[in-house]
């Protein structure tokens, strides 16, 4: 059997880590937020985790230090392009099951407390 493409290989693995682990272990750190058992040092990394996830702490990112596109590469290029469809279409999904809740009376989320962001 022939070895894959190392390209290949990687892309496969982001796909698997984007679509099943980062919903997974976004799932596990609201729960810990969530659970009223939980240590508060545990409930404190996982909220640390959650806000640097969401680029909260990234000061360079809030300054917008990105390069500019006319000096990036198209490699670069390619990889932003790619980062900003991944975050279009996160935002869709996220659209389209807050829609969802909104018309399921008995969704989980549509009894969620707006003030309380965990619930």
């Amino acid at each position: 059997m022939p070895a894959k493409d190392p390209k290949q290989t990687l892309r496969e693995l982001t796909h698997l880590i984007e679509t099943v682990g980062l919903p997974a272990a976004f799932e596990a750190l609201v729960g810990v937020c969530k659970d009223p058992k939980a240590p508060a040092n545990s409930k404190a990394t996982a909220g640390t985790t959650l806000f640097r996830a969401g680029g909260l702490f990234d000061k360079d990112a809030k300054r917008g230090n990105d390069k500019p596109p006319e000096e990036m590469t198209a490699e670069e290029i390619a990889e932003r392009l790619a980062e900003l469809r991944a975050i279009t279409e996160r935002y869709d999904r996220d659209l389209a099951r807050a829609a969802a809740a909104d018309n399921d009376p008995d969704s989980p989320d549509s009894e969620a407390d707006p003030k309380d962001p965990f619930g």
